[in-house]
């Protein structure tokens, strides 16, 4: 019995559900209006379509924003002055304040809802389209990532449940609306049942082309690279009625129902964040990663602004003849000649904590199970690559051997950074291991075996499980089919998974979750 294959497009579907599409129904006699924001949506395009749709007494509340330059002062401020690439999150809540009263009928922009006296319309999208509209543009990268999403990201907490209605304009033209009412119950529904979010890759310099041959994913490009399988910074749920279709941000999904998603605890202590990621590293017939390192939490703090460091696990899903993992030091680090190569194994956990030097060699296709800061890849070498614009991809040397420095290890390689699996529990047709789990991790990677036709049962414990399957064809997860390579969520609210394995061979999946006990 073979399942579909990989879906590119996962939708859930509420039958009942009122969606309002497009824009003359979404301002269907509305006059006094705010119309507010992530500060990285097209507002140019916004207006003229405003215009086009009568509305000509508009006041742009963007004039009360910084500009540019003084963005980038605040960005780079510290130690990171002179990078173009990193920044450091700015530590006030929220956007600035604008005036609480306007004249104009019509005011829009990032922070327009605290204006007074009228209804508030929020526009949102999927992360995926603002970056890759920035490439398109050849806008840089760094006020996007480290300015505009975070700032944007508070702002939405602070306004999406007053809302008068929240709209999705992934198609510009052709946007979808729902009541904020209606928007909480889909989500508490959300929260009660595995689900995924919608995948994509981007395409790297080094990437391979396992993702398009075997997944069907960026045809459209000579490459695919990192696959967004599940970032929540970046995730988002596709909804539908059959009718319309509507995406929805997992950190909107947080702001209605943190407890439901990732438990209480997680909640209260990750303050609307999610702390587990799942993506793709794809090198097969590709190139090397560059060999790079992550900071540590004090490091993230004191230079990023950001809460937590960035700790990571490559699993080996797919290998080829002496394909490599580069990872870990032998004494001090003088050049590549000081980091440790390893065997590309297929089914084995490789730990990186934060300051140890790694990365994926040419010909592998890893799962990383990591803690969801991804963007901050200190790099110590590139192997004298080009970028697409035919200059040296920028090196990060110093704030990389600052990392090393920091970390306790050293950077050291170790036997524990290659863990054996440890048996939880076993049966005649399953097996449940542990993977990997360190003592200064709050999560840990699982690994489950079922053979045909086998059963097995979990208690989520008032927590969350990412899934993916990693070898086999297909599982069913609480009468939900999930096929090879996709990435699930069990939500805290769901309390238990059921798995049934009712594909024709052994089934193997990959579970992140939080450690019994843990803390930061």
């Amino acid at each position: 019995m073979k399942a579909r294959s990989y879906s590119p497009k996962p939708v859930i579907q509420f039958p009942h559900l009122t969606l309002i599409e497009g824009w003359d129904k979404i301002l269907l006699g509305l006059k006094k209006i705010a119309i507010d924001g992530p500060i990285d949506l097209p507002w140019d395009e916004i207006q003229k379509i405003l215009e086009i749709k009568g509305f000509d007494n508009l006041y742009d509340v963007r004039i009360h924003q910084p500009d540019q330059e003084e963005i980038r002062k605040i960005l780079t401020c510290g130690s990171l002055s002179g990078h173009d690439f990193f920044g450091k999150i700015p530590s006030e809540s929220e956007i600035r304040e604008i005036p609480k009263n306007v004249l104009q009928e019509v005011c829009f922009g990032p922070g327009s809802s605290t204006v007074n006296d009228r209804m508030v319309i929020y526009l949102d999208r999927p992360k995926r389209i603002s970056e890759a509209d920035a490439i398109h543009k050849n806008t840089q990268l760094q006020r996007l990532y480290f300015y505009d999403w975070p700032i944007s990201d508070r702002q939405r907490d602070s306004v999406i449940k007053e809302c008068g209605i929240y709209v999705d304009i992934s198609n510009l033209q052709n946007p979808t609306g729902i009541k904020p009412h209606d928007l909480e119950n889909i989500i508490h529904e959300i929260s009660q049942d595995t689900f995924r979010t919608v995948p994509y890759f981007n395409s790297a310099i080094w990437g391979g082309n396992w993702a398009q041959e075997t997944l069907g994913m960026n045809v459209e490009f000579p490459r695919s690279a990192l696959g967004y399988e599940f970032i929540a910074p970046e995730s988002a749920v596709l909804i539908s009625n059959g009718i319309s279709e509507m995406e929805i941000p997992v950190s909107a999904i947080l702001s209605f129902d943190a407890e439901g998603l990732v438990g209480p605890k997680v909640a209260k202590y990750f303050k609307g964040e999610f702390p587990i990621r799942f993506d793709y590293l794809d090198t097969l017939n590709g190139e090397n990663l560059s060999i790079h390192v992550h900071p540590g939490s004090q490091q993230m703090q004191e230079i990023f602004g950001a809460l937590l460091g960035q700790e990571e696990s490559y699993y080996l899903m797919v290998t080829s003849a002496e394909s490599v993992i580069y990872l870990g030091l032998e004494g001090e680090y003088l050049g590549t000649e000081s980091v440790v190569v390893h065997p590309a194994q297929i089914g084995q956990l490789y730990l990186i904590p934060h300051g140890t030097p790694h990365g994926s060699g040419k010909g592998n296709v890893v799962l990383e199970v990591s803690t969801t800061p991804y963007l901050y890849s200190l790099r110590l070498h590139d192997w004298e690559r080009l970028s697409s614009s035919g200059i040296p991809r920028p090196l990060n040397e110093e704030l990389a051997l600052s990392a090393i420095e920091s970390s306790k290890h050293r950077g050291q390689m170790s036997d524990d950074l290659l863990p054996r699996p440890q048996i939880l529990e076993s049966g005649i047709n399953f097996l449940l291991e542990v993977l990997g789990s360190r003592q200064d991790w709050y999560f840990e990677v699982l690994r489950l075996k079922l053979s045909i036709g086998a059963s097995y049962s979990m208690d989520l414990k008032e927590s969350f499980f990412l899934i993916t399957i990693v070898a086999g064809d297909f599982i069913e997860a609480n009468g939900t089919e999930y096929s090879y390579a996709e990435t699930f969520i069990a939500p805290a609210g769901q309390q238990r998974i059921d798995f049934l394995n009712k594909s024709d061979g052994e089934v193997s999946l990959i579970i992140g979750k939080m450690k019994d006990g843990w803390v930061l």
